[in-house]
């Protein structure tokens, strides 16, 4: 994956180059990223003869939660794969469990999880 992230697009041959296992092996493993949604089959390269490589590339839908918690403060964001922020929110919290005269936020709802709504966690449940 990080090879990918580094190196995209990037064809099966080019990774087991750059990995080195076969071509044989990265395949099925390449397979399985794409079926799981992880990497993405891009454009087809040309060459002179024989079969094109089909360039790959990770999937930029999937995002994930960043929490940073500090004395007094914490700041919630949803960051896609390249670690692109999507939305940045901080909270100002007292010493008594409060943000500011509020009620401390649900974490598992709210504005900062609207980038994951339809996604399954690794539980299978939906946001």
């Amino acid at each position: 994956m990080r090879t990918i992230h580094l190196r995209q697009p990037v064809s099966r041959a080019d990774l087991a180059r750059l990995t080195g296992p076969q071509a044989s092996t990265v395949s099925p493993i390449i397979g399985q990223l794409i079926e799981e949604g992880w990497v993405s089959p891009g454009t087809l390269g040309r060459l002179p003869r024989g079969r094109g490589p089909t360039f790959m590339g990770l999937d930029e839908k999937h995002v994930t939660p960043a929490v940073d918690l500090r004395p007094g403060e914490g700041n919630l964001a949803s960051i896609d794969i390249h670690g692109k922020i999507f939305r940045r929110e901080t909270i100002q919290f007292s010493s008594l469990g409060t943000a500011r005269g509020r009620a401390v936020p649900n974490p598992t709802s709210g504005p900062h999880l609207t980038a994951f709504r339809g996604r399954p966690d690794r539980c299978g449940r939906r946001f």
